[in-house]
């Protein structure tokens, strides 16, 4: 394996099917490798699935057999856990973006991350209805619908500026 610097020898195939509150959140074939070589591990499973807003693209997946990870499932899990805790920082980052935007303008942030109906669009890591709710909470804001009202209302931002957002 190039990726991890050691020999690998295809061992089997294993097929997981990954179940959270009782939704299947990932279900596929997981390549299992007996390595060659490598300090750490003795085995690597990997995989691959469509990935990207669209399902655009295809992403391939290695994960080490090094604990937690001791067979094909969990590596799946810790894989989930990982992009999870990855689209969070996401997540955040966006909305830190999104209310950058709104420095010259006067809004409560507190009193929108309170909102129950926000809360909802964090838990769920909606970024656009998060946006969506957070401008509906702004003095002047919660009528607007559409980007070419959001312009004219917004004139005095950069053109541009919130295209990302809506």
């Amino acid at each position: 394996m190039q990726l991890h610097n050691c020999g690998a020898t295809h061992s089997k195939t294993v097929f997981v099917h990954e179940v959270f509150r009782g939704e299947t959140v990932w279900q596929g074939d997981v390549e299992v490798f007996d390595l060659h070589g490598h300090l750490k591990a003795k085995r690597c499973y990997a995989w691959s699935h469509l990935d990207g807003p669209n399902d655009e693209r295809t992403r391939f997946v290695a994960v080490l057999e090094i604990p937690p990870v001791v067979s094909a499932e969990t590596a799946v899990r810790v894989q989930i856990v990982k992009d999870v805790k990855g689209g969070q920082k996401n997540f955040v980052e966006e909305m830190d973006r999104f209310f950058k935007g709104f420095s010259d303008y006067e809004y409560d942030r507190q009193k929108i991350e309170a909102d129950p109906f926000y809360q909802i669009a964090v838990k769920e890591q909606n970024v656009t209805k998060a946006c969506d709710r957070a401008l509906e909470l702004m003095p002047g804001y919660g009528n607007v619908r559409t980007k070419q009202q959001m312009r004219a209302k917004t004139k005095k931002r950069k053109r541009g500026d919130f295209d990302e957002f809506i």
